[in-house]
């Protein structure tokens, strides 16, 4: 047994803060017939958002075959769903059906429902009718898939491919807030793209301090959706009923996984588009300028310290279930938990596997060269490279705003006897912090069901109010000041 790989933990986002997975998938997709420049992991094939977004919608003078692939795709795609992958595999022309088993396909849309949550509904198909290729869209509890199919001259199936696909936001306007759309721009390769967000604005209010929300490790929607638990929509509606604003995002390569580099660092992956926000916010006309916090959860909470350091706009933050010390021990930390838990392990299996990722975990809060793209628990060497660069320790003890940080007593993947306790060490006799835990609630702040694996998330929930109502004072206080 594989140290991290054989954790199957490791693949569940909110578990593992290093899986950076642009699509888990399937490992023999077949030859699509085009150029597919897009980010790989686990062997996956995923497709490059930007052919998704570009593709033509099926028009009504299109062709009778491309009406009837577009028509057999939803077919196909609706039989996924309902399990009837036999029926799906006998579709495939003959190469297909040589590289991809029927147990394949079905393991690997299984693991792709663990990101996205169960189906929903059907969305919508867009079409690249030149190249017999069809995107199927369907709308899951936490976020869309992309279901693609191309096929050969004779109407076969000769590749089949998913990623994520960011739904575009529902916005809610009531008595107490008004949500408007929003967009974050960043550049990949000389192209500019929009990261899609929302802007909420609490209703009566004129010129409210604003919130900035910074998520936690892997692919996350701007709702920091899993498992039909939304934490980010919950802060941002419970704020604005106390008076503040909040911008929140998709994450990059959440709407953008085929523009994920090689050479991926932690600025590509939330910093770079945590400053924009941040510059965003600051020449809104709807919000105060002069009082942007910073709100970041988990990986965003570890970071926020740096965060603030790069954008001397703020002026106070708060972390959730953030944790100052080095990312690479905190993945250590969690796989331990995740083999104990693990019945099928023996102790000497258990023991193997922690040597072998303790080496690796060494190696990775060691490395230094930000061009190396080798493979080092889960991502490219260059990227805990990065992450070594921040001491945020040293920064969080020079920073002169407030801050306050947050944990749920039930967190079983950021500790409140390390990492939180951490904090408190880092920050002794610092007047400018301020530390709150919560009894029983969980990582999402929460109430715990008492469960320490991903199935804690299982019941959808909400953030606790009191957590709301803490955040909530904390801004107001200082924003008067």
């Amino acid at each position: 047994m594989k140290a991290v790989e054989g954790i199957e933990m490791m693949k569940a986002w909110k578990i593992a803060p290093v899986v950076l997975a642009a699509s888990v998938f399937l490992t023999a997709c077949g030859d699509r017939g085009t150029d597919t420049t897009a980010a790989q992991t686990e062997g996956s094939a995923v497709q490059t958002e930007a052919e998704a977004t570009t593709a033509p919608a099926a028009s009504a003078d299109a062709p009778a075959e491309a009406e009837s692939l577009e028509e057999k795709s939803k077919t196909l795609a609706m039989k996924v769903v309902s399990g009837d992958f036999a029926g799906v595999v006998a579709e495939f022309n003959d190469e297909l059906k040589d590289t991809l088993s029927e147990e394949n396909f079905r393991a690997g849309w299984e693991q792709m429902t663990v990101s996205a949550g169960q189906f929903q509904d059907y969305y919508k198909t867009e079409a690249e009718e030149s190249d017999k290729i069809y995107h199927c869209i369907l709308q899951c509890e936490d976020s869309g898939i992309r279901l693609s199919f191309s096929y050969d001259e004779e109407g076969k199936v000769k590749s089949v491919w998913t990623d994520l696909f960011a739904i575009p936001p529902e916005l809610t306007e009531n008595e107490t807030l008004k949500e408007q759309e929003i967009q974050i721009p960043f550049t990949s390769n000389g192209t500019e793209y929009q990261l899609s967000g929302v802007l909420t604005l609490p209703a009566g209010v004129e010129k409210p301090p604003v919130v900035i929300l910074v998520q936690g490790s892997g692919q996350s929607d701007y709702n920091e959706s899993i498992k039909g638990n939304k934490p980010f929509q919950d802060l941002a509606f419970g704020l604005a009923e106390k008076g503040i604003a909040s911008i929140r995002y998709n994450k990059r390569y959440y709407q953008f996984p085929g523009q994920a580099p090689g050479a991926l660092t932690i600025s590509d992956e939330v910093l770079d588009d945590a400053a924009t926000a941040i510059q965003m916010a600051a020449g809104l006309d709807s919000v105060d300028g002069s009082r942007i916090y910073l709100i970041g959860h988990s990986l965003g909470g570890m970071l926020a310290p740096k965060i603030a350091q790069d954008n001397p706009q703020l002026i106070g933050l708060i972390s959730l279930a953030g944790t100052p010390r080095n990312l690479a021990d905190v993945v250590y930390d969690q796989n331990v938990d995740a083999l104990d838990q693990m019945a099928d392990v023996n102790e000497l299996q258990k023991q193997a596997s922690l040597a072998q990722l303790k080496q690796m975990v060494e190696q990775a809060k060691s490395v230094s060269d930000l061009t190396d793209q080798t493979n080092l628990i889960g991502l490219p060497t260059c990227y805990w490279a990065s992450l070594n660069q921040i001491d945020t320790v040293s920064i969080v003890k020079e920073l002169k705003i407030p801050m306050l940080f947050l944990q749920g007593t039930a967190d079983f993947q950021v500790k409140p006897d390390t990492d939180f306790a951490a904090w408190k060490e880092a920050l002794d006799g610092h007047e400018n912090a301020q530390f709150q835990t919560y009894e029983d609630l969980n990582h999402l702040f929460m109430k715990t069901n008492g469960k320490t694996d991903v199935s804690e998330y299982d019941v959808p929930g909400h953030v606790e109010q009191a957590v709301i109502d803490d955040i909530a004072a904390f801004i107001l206080e200082n924003a008067a000041e």
